[in-house]
């Protein structure tokens, strides 16, 4: 029935809709009985304007915006319409006839089995239908509402009985359900985010562990790239989700990231080295005041310890690696590190009001001492005397300043 339905339709309506309906003022069909769009909206303004002159109205369009026209459009735009929803119609039915088979599907209610389809008049009782662009699945004759597995694939079907695509919210749980309805497990894109579905197919938040590694999806459930703030911690992520640990390079900085992921601040001990990590999680370089102490930190960022120079200028610090200053004994010997700065002293240096001289590497002189000329004595505290002292059982005297006179 349908084919001789389409060939009626390509042998006579179409004809009179392409070649009398949409065409020009002079068309019409063989009796005159039907005439063109084009036709009949001159015959209206034809007569508008006779209107107009018998009865003094005034022209079409002024007329018509008396009206409460709620779209604003001219009665020509109206005709226009009218043209484009011919056209357009006479095309779908002549794709709809073209098709080779049709399946009409209507719907029986049966006080049995609920809503039945028929397809081209025979009832479906298990399979797919397809209605109109619309998929639905019958079960023992039974239309299928909510959640259906079909061969080992999980659909959902809505109150009316509708395949569901896309984002499905039940039960408090978000789904997703591709173009073919299958529900998703596992990583899926919408748009420009990555989302994970679990194995019963909700979609995931919060940090995930998948395939050896560590991920974060927000509350919207996309999943997490860049810098991102995690219950009170920054976390870096790569393009490809995977939550990064260890050392990273950001923009122009260093940061490290402990094996929870956690962005470090302040100290972190590191391969058998102190580091700092200011407030933003940066590595620090070069000298630092920390808790009432100055620490240095070296070209790698590492904490150093023992002596350290530094443009030209020689410091010790300690094994916490705080600057120390004052008297400190290393390696057998006394040197003297300026209380203000921690510099190294070297040469004649006045401390509490008593003179010592340490030597161009810093050690604290003792016994016999040459300088410019002259000889002095400094005792075994590395304090320099003067007056009268007895030296290896002989008495020598030595001036105010220190200097051997007789």
């Amino acid at each position: 029935m349908l084919s001789e339905l389409g060939q009626v339709e390509q042998a006579k309506l179409a004809p009179v809709v392409r070649q009398v309906l949409l065409g020009d003022a002079s068309a019409s069909t063989a009796n005159g009985n039907l005439r063109s769009i084009s036709y009949y909206a001159q015959e209206i303004a034809a007569s508008q304007a006779m209107d107009q002159v018998l009865w003094g109205l005034a022209p079409l369009n002024d007329e018509w915006l008396a009206f409460d026209r709620v779209d604003g459009k001219s009665w020509e735009a109206y005709v226009s319409d009218l043209g484009s929803f011919a056209q357009q119609r006479i095309g779908y039915m002549d794709s709809f006839y073209a098709q080779s088979s049709w399946s009409y599907c209507t719907w029986v209610w049966d006080g049995v089995y609920g809503w039945t389809p028929y397809l081209d008049g025979t009832p479906c009782r298990n399979g797919w239908v397809d209605d109109k662009g619309t998929w639905y699945y019958m079960l023992d004759g039974r239309m299928q509402v909510g959640w259906c597995c079909v061969n080992g694939t999980w659909y959902y079907f809505d109150e009316s009985g509708a395949m569901c695509t896309g984002w499905l919210s039940d039960g408090g749980a978000w789904y997703y359900l591709r173009s073919s309805g299958a529900m998703v497990t596992g990583w899926v894109a919408d748009g420009s985010s990555w989302y994970f579905m679990d194995g019963s197919g909700s979609m995931a938040r919060g940090w995930r562990f998948i395939g050896s590694e560590w991920y974060y999806l927000g509350s919207s459930g996309a999943m997490s790239t860049g810098w991102n703030l995690v219950g009170g911690s920054w976390y870096l992520f790569s393009e490809s989700g995977v939550m990064h640990s260890g050392w990273r390079f950001v923009g122009d900085s260093w940061y490290y990231l402990g094996q929870d992921g956690a962005m470090r601040t302040d100290w972190a001990y590191v391969d058998g080295s102190w580091y700092y990590l200011d407030g933003s999680g940066a590595l620090v370089y070069g000298w630092r005041w920390v808790g009432g102490a100055w620490y240095y930190l070296t070209d790698t960022g590492a904490m150093g310890i023992g002596w350290r120079e530094d443009n030209g200028i020689w410091y010790y610090l300690s094994e916490s690696g705080a600057m120390l200053t004052g008297w400190q004994f290393v390696g057998g010997t006394w040197y003297y590190l300026d209380p203000s700065s921690g510099a190294m002293r070297t040469g004649w240096s006045n401390v509490s009001g008593k003179w010592y001289m340490l030597s161009g590497s810093g050690a604290m002189q003792t016994g016999w001492i040459a300088y410019d000329g002259d000889w002095y004595w400094c005792a075994s505290s590395g304090e320099m005397v003067t007056g009268l002292r007895s030296i290896g059982g002989q008495l020598y005297k030595f001036d105010a300043s220190g200097r051997l006179v007789a």
